[in-house]
């Protein structure tokens, strides 16, 4: 296995670039989870507290909601492709079954299938 300090072949990045790159992508798409978290949640309030102009409100955060759930789309496909380059150029063997794979992975906090 190649060191974190060894030149990736055919490029100038270091292994470690590529690992930075993929923990940031990653950190990317899991903020997603929690912007959608955070939507539900101001829902739930304003449906509790009865506050006016709720079904306006409603429409809005569900247009931010879809945008949030495009880019987390978007997000998971760059995750995805940092953490392959990285791992294939430190050699390693990946296990495609472990990773998400997809937005919408059971257990993922956010996700469809949680039921948000």
């Amino acid at each position: 296995m190649p060191k974190n300090s060894s030149p990736v072949p055919g490029g100038i990045l270091l292994l470690s670039d590529l690992e930075l790159r993929a923990d940031a992508a990653l950190k990317r798409h899991t903020d997603t989870y929690t912007a959608t978290s955070v939507l539900s949640r101001l829902v739930t309030h304003m449906i509790v507290s009865g506050g006016g102009g709720l079904d306006e409100v409603r429409e809005a955060l569900e247009t931010v909601r879809a945008a949030v759930e495009e880019y987390r789309r978007s997000t998971h496909q760059v995750w995805r492709a940092a953490f392959m380059r990285w791992a294939d150029a430190a050699g390693l063997d990946v296990d495609l079954d472990a990773l998400i794979d997809s937005p919408d992975t059971p257990g993922i906090p956010g996700s469809e299938s949680e039921g948000r």
